[in-house]
């Protein structure tokens, strides 16, 4: 297209604007993603022409500067993006002169145009017109998070507004102004948000499609930032991205390839094009596989069919791509100011030189490690394991320095936990998602620092516990030594079991007394609050006294075993993370250590969950004794314990000590010595419990 056409689709669509002032109104005039990497061909190709009369095309003047802002702008770093576009060397000169243009088309069009100290602000009108940028918008859901925990967050008076802005956003000074200095606005994009959440968490047919025409949610927030989908529907993220290709780095296929979606049968037969590459679309997903192919800005994927034709624009690995393998490893925005923590491997045609690798395991992972794909290609890969919250990432690409930075993404959390330390595996999986353990559970809620003005008194309204029906007595504690600082963990204190109410009736009294609840037995333990009503199911059983004893020396460096078998349905890596923080808070977590039992096959990575696969156990004969090497769930251990005192094979002062080796060069296992008459039965119990009896742990 000419910039002639482009200037005539886009004088239409402001004339469909009502009320161009407002903040944010330029999102429904800025192209997709597709459309606007033409555009700014188009404004590449005519820039010398348009250059000399920037008042021609005044439409398209002021959606280049509100797309830049959109697609593009990160904290102070708008005119060198404008260069990259326009191709074209600008000095400060230059750009007062072409920011003077766009302020007299943007008002000649209904813009607001802001002022700081009488001076006009170009740059800052710009973003205020698009309303919340790419690179700004994960930021923006803090304070959509936070909004949903604080009903009356829209009658704040103004300083305590600021005071939350303040403390949610810290440092990152546009959005920041943009909530305060636009609040009635702030207000509407937070509404929004927040009703199109609810709309995609009740109905899980629901899609981004259905609630895109009527806020100002787009595509592009849920492709370049894909933890927005865990905003808006928690429960099954992964299910609003069902219809949307993505480039991936496949580690089980050794191949970097474009995920397909299914597609529906009423639309085949139908084909996927790359290019020369095609395939046949079908009704289960598939891949495109296309390797070095990948590096590259941008990869324009076709469907055609009979009755349908759609191109999608899927963002390439231009140079070097960073590749999320705790989200199927699919490619993330590396512009963004922040990427949330989590296990990525940085890929590359060449060599790329690493300055600093802060927060990432630094040993066991090869920099600039040498690749080949499956077709026999060639790059080179790092991987990036995280060791805590916290990490930086600096890069040399060419002459300039690339910085990431990652951090956990913190919202409120509540967790149940059978017990803390070496009692965190005491429990055995019944049917029914329910658990036989002998203690009332740990629960905790983990909190942002200072998401309420006194977190722990909005705990004791508005986060109750029960036990089925009841009211449990007790209390939210804090507790101190597990604080991060940028999160506080709070501990349900047991006062006891619920009292019920006894009524008794004679001929002139009536009798009221308070009866304590028997627990044992199974038992639904619930936190509510106004956001969630979390349910844990158990069977209260009587304990045997003085087996805790042979748990003394656990988890140790046997923590992550604990942190597995606490789900059957698997565990993402923050909720690994934060599980070890409530249950083992001086041990290590190791994803390097995740992945070598993956390679062994004791665990298995499915989309962002890491379950537990098999355990393994070595039982042999030595010096008179039963030696048994243990690799797998803990809490089968447990099992086998309490069977044995039940069966009173052995007293309960006898029962032995389980011990943790963790040899040098080899992954952590457990290790327990026993009388050589248990031999028969502990094989018998292992087979029974599904454990593979093995001749080495490590070979199966």
């Amino acid at each position: 297209m000419t910039l002639s056409e482009w200037e005539s689709g886009f004088r239409s669509s402001f004339q469909q604007i009502v009320s161009p002032d407002k903040a944010g109104f330029l999102l429904k005039v800025i192209p997709d993603h597709s459309e606007w990497d033409k555009f700014t061909i188009d404004i590449k190709n005519e820039w010398g022409v348009f250059r000399e009369n920037l008042s021609k095309y005044p439409c398209c003047l002021v959606v280049l500067f509100g797309g830049i802002a959109f697609y593009r702008y990160d904290e102070n770093t708008f005119w060198p993006e404008f260069i990259k576009v326009t191709n074209e060397s600008l000095n400060p000169a230059k750009q007062n002169e072409i920011a003077g243009h766009f302020a007299n088309a943007a008002k000649s069009l209904g813009l607001k145009i802001l002022s700081k100290e009488k001076r006009v602000s170009y740059v800052g009108s710009a973003v205020h017109s698009i309303g919340v940028p790419i690179a700004l918008w994960d930021d923006f859901l803090e304070i959509c998070e936070w909004a949903l925990w604080n009903p009356k967050w829209r009658s704040l008076p103004d300083n305590e507004w600021s005071d939350v802005i303040g403390k949610r956003l810290g440092g990152r000074k546009r959005l920041r102004k943009f909530l305060l200095d636009n609040r009635e606005m702030a207000n509407v994009f937070i509404r929004e948000v927040l009703d199109a959440r609810e709309i995609l968490t009740s109905d899980p047919n629901s899609s981004i499609k259905d609630i895109a025409q009527a806020s100002i949610l787009r595509y592009e927030y849920f492709d370049e930032v894909p933890e927005t989908a865990d905003f808006f529907r928690p429960e099954n993220p992964e299910s609003l991205f069902r219809n949307r290709a993505k480039l991936i780095w496949n580690e089980s296929g050794a191949q970097i390839s474009i995920y397909l979606p299914a597609i529906d049968s009423d639309k085949l037969p139908a084909k996927w094009i790359i290019g020369e590459l095609s395939q046949d679309a079908a009704s289960t997903p598939d891949e495109i596989v296309l390797n070095t192919a990948a590096f590259t800005e941008n990869i324009s994927l076709e469907f055609i069919s009979d009755k349908h034709k759609d191109v999608q624009r899927i963002k390439g690995a231009n140079g070097w791509g960073l590749f999320d393998l705790g989200r199927g490893g699919g490619l993330v925005n590396a512009n963004r100011q922040e990427l949330p923590i989590s296990n990525y491997l940085l890929a590359s045609p060449e060599k790329i030189e690493i300055l600093a690798r802060d927060g990432f395991e630094d040993k066991e992972s090869v920099v600039n490690d040498p690749f080949e794909f499956s077709d026999g290609s060639r790059c080179f890969i790092t991987y990036l394991w995280p060791i805590s919250n916290f990490a930086d990432l600096t890069l040399k690409i060419g002459n300039q320095q690339h910085r990431i930075r990652f951090r956990a993404r913190l919202k409120i959390e509540a967790k149940f936990f059978p017990g803390r330390f070496n009692r965190a595996a005491h429990f055995v999986h019944l049917a029914n998602d329910r658990l036989k353990v002998e203690h009332l559970p740990v629960l905790c809620v983990s909190i942002p620092t200072g998401y309420f003005k006194d977190n722990k008194e909005i705990l004791n309204t508005g986060f109750n516990v029960f036990i089925d029906q009841h009211k449990a007595p007790g209390g939210w504690e804090n507790c101190k030594d597990h604080t991060d600082g940028d999160r506080e963990l709070f501990f349900w204190r047991w006062d006891g079991p619920p009292a019920i109410k006894i009524e008794t009736k004679s001929r002139q009294l009536k009798d009221l007394t308070y009866k304590a609840i028997d627990l044992k037995g199974d038992r639904q333990v619930s936190i509510n609050s106004i956001n969630f009503n979390i349910i844990y199911n158990i069977h209260l059983a009587h304990s045997y006294n003085g087996m805790d004893r042979c748990w003394q020396k656990l988890p140790g460096s046997y923590v992550l075993w604990f942190l597995l078998c606490q789900s059957t349905q698997g565990m993402k890596w923050d909720d690994l993370v934060l599980a070890k923080n409530i249950m083992a808070p001086q041990q290590r977590v190791s994803y390097y250590l995740l992945r070598k039992y993956a390679e062994l096959g004791f665990v298995v990575q499915k989309g962002r969950l890491w379950k537990i696969n098999q355990s393994r156990a070595v039982i042999r004969s030595a010096n008179g004794k039963c030696e048994m090497s243990y690799c797998g769930d803990p809490s089968i251990l447990w099992g086998l314990y309490r069977y044995i005192c039940y069966q009173r094979m052995i007293p309960i002062e006898q029962l032995p000590i389980i011990e943790v080796i963790d040899k040098r060069g080899e992954l952590p296992y457990l290790h327990v010595t026993w009388d050589a008459v248990m031999q028969k039965e502990l094989a018998i119990f292992l087979k029974r419990k599904g454990i593979y009896l093995t001749s080495q742990l490590w070979n199966h």
